[in-house]
């Protein structure tokens, strides 16, 4: 008796081996490359394009039309490579399905497999364009800047696809779940998105010509005696925000402190002082440059999700962007 009941305890104390739905937390913190590579020589080939499928569409529906199965025969496949892999490949958002870190090495794997055997896997041309609407999120100057050269060309190409512009003065939510185009200057945004480089912006600082008529010409050792607007925004940037730390002490009284690039241009053109700015975003302004030297320069990126990074109408508006720019 005593045996059997040790033999009982023994059993019941035998821990059991988690499911990956159970895995969510822990996986993506650790390393799995040499895991990753070893069990994907474990899964079929059905499996890797169900998951090649999904990523390329965004969605198991769509990954299922293209592929004629059934959109339950694709969960179950990329259940399967989950259980073989044992990772969770894609979060479940409200906008598609979004690659986990671990899912994204999966499919830079599978990808450079699938490039080699010169497989063509979709070849419905119709179904390269599946987006209905693009959110893109950018600062008033640049949203200036661009959509009024890209909006028409991009409507005539795709006039089913509905563009919704948003200016803001600071970047929006972290986890940015809206946004499908983010044009910041920021060199990254968040893993969900890829960041391309569009421009190298110069500022200068600038004055009405009311200002410099009341004043005359200006050195970088007068600027301590003149009114600065400077613009402060939340968030990583890289417009340099320190730049008057290069003209000496400037009293705090001779600050004018904004937290939007448009308004520190607005106070410009109204003489409340000198402010930073790159000429290129400057639209129909009669401002004069103080000072013919630049005193800083910013690196403006185009951050596309990758849900929809490669669909043909996101390509054509990257390019229109960069073509306006």
């Amino acid at each position: 008796m005593t045996q059997k009941r040790s033999l009982q305890i023994t059993k019941r104390k035998k821990p059991r081996t988690p499911k990956v739905s159970h895995l969510r937390k822990r996986q993506e913190n650790v390393s799995c490359e040499n895991h990753l590579n070893e069990t994907l020589l474990c899964a079929n080939i059905l499996q890797l394009k169900v998951f090649h499928a999904c990523v390329y569409y965004k969605t198991r529906r769509l990954a299922a039309k293209n592929l004629k199965m059934s959109p339950s025969a694709v969960t179950y496949n990329i259940q399967k490579l989950e259980d073989i892999l044992r990772v969770l490949l894609f979060d479940r958002e409200p906008r598609g399905y979004e690659l986990t870190t671990s899912g994204d090495k999966v499919y830079q794997m599978v990808n450079e497999i699938f490039s080699k055997l010169q497989w063509d896997t979709y070849n419905d041309a119709t179904d390269k364009t599946n987006i209905h609407q693009i959110k893109i999120f950018t600062t008033l100057p640049l949203g200036i800047s661009v959509f009024p050269k890209v909006l028409k060309q991009f409507k005539d190409a795709f006039p089913q696809i509905q563009l919704c512009i948003y200016t803001l003065s600071a970047l929006p939510d972290k986890k940015f779940k809206e946004a499908d185009v983010i044009i910041w200057p920021i060199d990254q945004i968040s893993r969900g998105f890829e960041a391309i480089h569009l421009k190298t912006y110069q500022s200068y600082l600038f004055a009405s010509p009311e200002y410099m008529k009341k004043f005359g010409s200006l050195s970088s050792a007068d600027l301590t005696n003149h009114s600065i607007i400077v613009t402060r925004v939340s968030g990583n940037t890289t417009f340099d925000a320190n730049w008057m730390a290069g003209f000496g002490n400037i009293p705090p009284e001779n600050i004018t402190e904004v937290n939007h690039s448009y308004m520190a241009l607005k106070l410009c053109e109204v003489g409340v002082g000198i402010a930073l700015y790159p000429p290129d975003l400057i639209h129909r302004s009669q401002l004069v440059k103080v000072m013919n030297e630049p005193v800083g320069t910013a690196d403006v990126y185009l951050h596309c999700h990758k849900n929809v990074i490669h669909d043909q109408a996101m390509k054509t508006l990257v390019g229109l962007i960069k073509k306006a720019l």
